[in-house]
């Protein structure tokens, strides 16, 4: 009788197997610190432990120990070492581990070859094998989301057992499981029983995957009709909103990566047991044919935004990610189009699409796609040719946030001596160098960098009502970052060529004797509209800056930058009654937050 076909041995087993990672990972927390000092083998052996145990647990039960074992360290040796390798990007672990993105790279790298090798053990056309892949991707999701499901309930029970024996004074219980050397193994054990307690119910799991697969379908008509309706609606809404926001692309690839998984859900494994009912076919069909538009809206709106701004680590990862997405879509499109035996191909997609994803991922973690490196660089060339001013140069995202490229990146731009602009790159320099926190460097207002650039601000301001002017020492009191990026806002000019910026000078207060400026400008993430106030606290002329308002009969700040600007500048205002007086454009009312 083999292991897996033994109900006590498996539990046994994976219970071990939980118990030891519980172990080590307390060793590897509360002990192994005080023992190696370099956080890099640290890291490594956390990445390591946790991608073999995690391999072990989901694969045992299906392959046995020793087959289990042998894919398992091969998958965490691969992905922990090019974790290790990745972590040389930065001078220590600590602002390597603040990137998030590498994170992401290790659990892909760990968790999603897992499939291909049940299958290449367990399936008749070995890792290829499509039927295997798919049962054993579901499998592996259904039974992680179950066994933590049940290890959370394992400790709700825990605590509220140890609650009610407190109240007839034994407080052991607690006390017990309070260490983490208990606590830890302890939370391995029910994971590792509850992982073989899933195996031994192949046909419980069986179902709920199929009950998924089935929910699932039921949202896809309606996907395929929001999704159809977006695509006919863009055109007459306009495209600034989509090609001028990295979160619009976003979320148009986190719809479109839906999409496809309501699409693989009825396709299923096999034919037998794919959705039939002619509206899941045609909404089916419909949604494969829709999704490259979506996909190709996103990848370039990506592609807007890099022109506009550049790279970074953030906006290459939604590159690739728009990339992947799109291949999916055109591979789906084209199955569907060609006609005869579209779910075969839209299967054959989905396995190499997969290890597409993985080696991207291989990739990510490789000197090849160094995303700080190529972000620096980026950046650098940018400044160079002019594309960026001194006010919009990231000298904190070169220094802290993209490793030793961003570092080699900003000790070339302490070479230049000869910019225009020289004297605002050696203040911005300087002001580094005192080790403020970003949020200080770039919430101060002094410098002489932006005494100029306020300066630069004032001219070409448009304000209104006509014939008003800025007044003394309002402008001062606006953050240097935020006077850049109004700034860049003015100098990026509307369709008519007037500046991309407007201001308003009026009073909020039914006395008059006390003024208010209100800016308005594009937002740096998106085509909407930012919104500040600046209020004059008394008449002898010093003024608050407000970073936010608030609107009355809908949202300022989600309006249409361009539209709301170009009504300013037109003279389409006033300051009307509310509870207080308020500047009302487009029949909408802002009042700056108190």
């Amino acid at each position: 009788m083999t292991q897996s076909e033994n109900p006590m041995r498996l539990r046994l087993t994976l219970a071990v197997i939980g118990a030891i990672a519980g172990f080590f990972f307390w060793m590897l927390f509360e002990h192994l610190p005080d023992v190696i000092s370099d956080q890099r083998l640290l890291m490594l052996l956390a990445a390591f432990i946790g991608s073999l145990f995690g391999g072990l647990l989901l694969m045992v039960g299906r392959l046995g120990l020793r087959a289990a074992a042998r894919y398992a360290v091969g998958i965490a040796l691969v992905s922990s070492l090019l974790l290790y390798w990745a972590s040389f990007r930065f001078l220590d672990v600590s602002t390597f581990f603040d990137s998030i993105h590498p994170v992401f790279a290790l659990i892909v790298l760990a968790h999603l070859p897992l499939p291909f090798a049940m299958a290449q053990e367990t399936a008749p056309g070995g890792w290829l094998d499509y039927e295997g892949l798919f049962d054993h991707a579901w499998s592996i999701l259904v039974r992680t989301i179950t066994a933590w499901g049940f290890t959370g309930l394992f400790w709700l029970v825990i605590f509220l057992s140890d609650q009610l024996l407190e109240l007839v004074g034994f407080e052991y219980l607690g006390e017990f499981v309070d260490h983490y050397w208990v606590s830890m193994p302890l939370t391995g054990i029910v994971v590792g029983l509850a992982m073989a307690v899933l195996n031994e119910l192949k046909t419980v799991v069986s179902t709920l995957r199929r009950l998924a697969l089935q929910l699932l379908r039921l949202l896809l008509p309606l996907v395929a009709v929001v999704v159809a309706l977006f695509i006919v609606l863009v055109p007459f809404r306009g495209l600034e909103q989509v090609f001028g926001s990295l979160s619009a692309a976003g979320t148009m690839l986190a719809m479109a990566a839906g999409a496809v998984t309501l699409i693989t859900s009825a396709v299923d494994a096999r034919d037998g047991d794919a959705a039939h009912s002619r509206v899941m076919v045609m909404s089916a069909k419909a949604l494969s044919v829709l999704l490259p538009i979506i996909a190709g809206i996103s990848v370039y709106a990506i592609w807007v935004r890099v022109g506009q701004y550049g790279w970074t680590p953030a906006r290459i990862a939604a590159g690739l990610t728009s990339l992947v997405v799109l291949a999916y879509a055109l591979t789906y499109a084209s199955s569907v189009l060609v006609g005869f035996a579209w779910r075969q191909r839209i299967r054959l997609a989905n396995t190499w699409m997969a290890v597409s994803v993985i080696a991207l991922s291989v990739l990510w973690l490789s000197p090849v796609l160094n995303v700080e490196r190529i972000s620096a660089n980026n950046h650098l060339a940018r400044f160079d040719d002019g594309r960026i001013s001194v006010a919009e140069l990231d000298v904190w995202r070169l220094g802290d946030d993209w490793g030793i490229a961003g570092q080699a990146a900003l000790a070339r731009i302490r070479q230049i001596k000869d910019h225009p602009s020289q004297v605002a790159l050696s203040d911005k320099l300087a002001r580094f160098d005192q080790g403020e926190s970003r949020w200080s460097f770039e919430h101060d207002r002094g410098g002489s960098e932006n005494t100029k650039d306020v300066a630069r601000l004032k001219t070409i301001l448009p304000v209104g009502p006509a014939g008003q002017l800025i007044p003394d020492g309002a402008l001062e009191e606006i953050p240097r970052v935020t006077v850049g990026r109004i700034l860049a806002s003015c100098e990026n000019q509307l369709v008519d060529g007037r500046p991309g910026c407007a201001a308003v000078i009026g009073s909020f207060s039914r006395a008059k004797e006390e003024h208010s400026v209100v800016l308005f400008w594009r937002s740096s993430s998106a085509a909407k509209t930012e919104i500040i106030v600046l209020d004059q606290v008394n008449v002898t002329g010093k003024f608050r800056y407000k970073r936010s308002v608030f609107s009355i009969g809908g949202d300022a700040e989600a309006q249409p930058a361009e539209e709301l600007i170009a009504a300013v500048q037109n003279g389409d205002f006033r300051f009307a009654p509310a509870r207080m007086d308020a500047v009302e454009i487009n029949n909408i009312q802002i009042l700056p937050r108190r």
